[in-house]
């Protein structure tokens, strides 16, 4: 269901971060402040365009209203689990809760807590109607 306080903006062009920093959506890097720059080279060959194009989506909404760090840890995050799902299935078309169970296995409790960013994150992405997870994901 979607959420009338969470609106996606996305248009042509560069996006101001929240930091004030230009990038634009399409680029393999964003310089989202002085100090951080994330890369998305590592998206092709890994997601599906679907998959992809909602990925670059959400990532705008972050790097729009929240820090570069943040944007950036949720960007790592999530790179390191569709990198192992997809060294266990190959392309990534979908977001599966059975593939989320499946990487919390490969936690320590050192880094539990990567699971819950990753959750937070996919929850947002279905809050904001995008296509890619499915709609038992998100709790």
């Amino acid at each position: 269901m979607t959420n009338p306080n969470k609106s996606l903006v996305i248009g042509t062009g560069s996006i101001t971060s929240r930091d004030g920093y230009r990038f634009e959506p399409t680029a393999s890097h964003w310089k989202l402040s002085r100090d951080r720059t994330i890369s998305l080279q590592w998206v092709f060959g890994v997601l599906s365009s679907t998959l992809a194009e909602s990925l670059v989506k959400i990532l705008t909404h972050y790097a729009i209203r929240y820090s570069a760090d943040h944007t950036s840890n949720l960007c790592d995050r999530f790179r390191a689990f569709v990198i192992w799902v997809h060294n266990q299935k190959g392309m990534v078309d979908r977001i599966t809760s059975s593939d989320l169970i499946s990487y919390r296995h490969t936690l320590d409790r050192k880094n539990e807590w990567y699971l819950g960013s990753i959750r937070g994150f996919l929850k947002v992405w279905a809050e904001l109607d995008l296509p890619g997870v499915d709609a038992d994901v998100p709790s």
